[in-house]
């Protein structure tokens, strides 16, 4: 994940540490993959790999912000902090809705149009 901060403009480590969660949830198996190391140990139980594609969909999540999209920006920053708060206290809870949220507002946020969305959509 060392890459992502040198692509993307400065981001605070609580937003980072933030979007990394969510990522893992959304992308777990696909492009996050958690190796399980000792269950017993005290420090960490698992090691997280990532697949080169996810740095892409975080610079999605962390565009460069400006006045125009903050507001964008802040909706997906609450959806995320709602998705992972929700998953903490029980993570078999269905986030798909906001997960498709976060998708339209990344759409907006990018002005992708029908056209392109359809492709996105069409290769999920």
């Amino acid at each position: 994940m060392g890459k992502i901060k040198l692509e993307i403009e400065p981001i605070s480590q609580n937003k980072y540490n933030k979007f990394k969660k969510y990522l893992r949830l959304k992308y777990k198996n696909v492009l996050a993959y958690e190796r399980i190391h000792n269950p017993k140990s005290k420090k960490t139980t698992s090691t997280w790999f990532y697949d080169n594609k996810i740095i892409d969909e975080f610079k999605k999540l962390c565009p460069p912000i400006t006045p125009t999209n903050q507001p964008i920006v802040n909706q997906i920053e609450a959806l995320v902090d709602k998705i992972l708060a929700t998953k903490k206290q029980n993570p078999q809870t269905d986030t798909g809705e906001w997960e498709r949220e976060i998708d339209r507002l990344v759409y907006r946020l990018y002005d992708l149009t029908e056209e392109e969305i359809e492709i996105i959509e069409g290769g999920k």
